[in-house]
């Protein structure tokens, strides 16, 4: 009977560490510099909110599992070099509820969303935003995000009619003083549906004017207002 209830032990002690282990696998992220990793996260916010901070230099950040997504994540302005967010399994889909943005690029500049497995391979990576209010939105760059890009993603949000501030599957935003235009960003081989204005650039007027953004081989559609969006002073 000892011997028993040592071998149970040692199996639960297993079952335990498995569980443990497994629950911290969902996001790894590895850099160059600081906290050089790789670090797993038990969600997608909670890693990006380390880029620029304990991870330095040339950071990645790859998801390996579909998520519901409790908490909208930023990443900021500082800290880093470059950024690279991809999937590293097959069939990853992040479910926001929120009435927010589920990626925010606050600031942040040399950030690669590549919705492809490793950033190479097959088109792995889905974003599906269910919130039917205002304001919800896939991925937002604001406050002088520069150079980024976002290519081979599935973003799809409800396609609800909420005038102005309805639903934005990828929004090129507005900036507050003293922030900068959000220049240089790509958007390249998405998949896009739903939302009052699908595919958004909006320059802060009179202020920035969002330069140089390129739109390429998107499939953008289902909007209740306007596929395609460009407006307010943008260049």
């Amino acid at each position: 009977k000892l011997n028993m209830k040592k071998i149970y032990a040692i199996l639960f002690a297993a079952l335990l560490c498995f569980a443990s282990s497994n629950s911290f696998s969902q996001v790894t992220v590895t850099a160059t510099a600081g906290t050089v990793g790789p670090t797993n996260y038990t969600s997608l916010n909670l890693a990006l909110a380390q880029v620029g901070v304990l991870h330095n230099g040339d950071v990645t950040v790859a998801i390996g599992a579909s998520e519901p997504v409790a908490v909208a994540g930023t990443i900021g302005s500082v800290g880093f070099t470059s950024c690279k967010i991809y999937p590293s399994a097959a069939g990853i889909t992040l479910t926001y509820a929120g009435a927010a943005s589920l990626i925010t690029l606050n600031g942040s500049d040399n950030v690669l969303i590549d919705g492809r497995i490793n950033g190479t391979g097959a088109q792995s990576l889905s974003i599906n935003c269910t919130n039917i209010g205002g304001g919800v939105r896939g991925i937002t760059m604001s406050n002088g995000a520069q150079g980024n890009t976002v290519r081979y993603l599935n973003v799809t949000v409800p396609t609800v009619v909420t005038p102005i501030t309805g639903g934005r599957c990828i929004n090129i935003a507005q900036s507050t003083a003293g922030t900068g235009g959000n220049d240089n960003n790509t958007v390249d081989h998405c998949n896009l549906s739903g939302g009052d204005r699908t595919l958004q650039v909006f320059g802060s007027a009179g202020l920035y004017l969002n330069s140089n953004t390129t739109f390429t081989y998107n499939k953008v559609r289902n909007a209740s207002s306007l596929a395609l969006f460009i407006g307010s002073d943008v260049l």
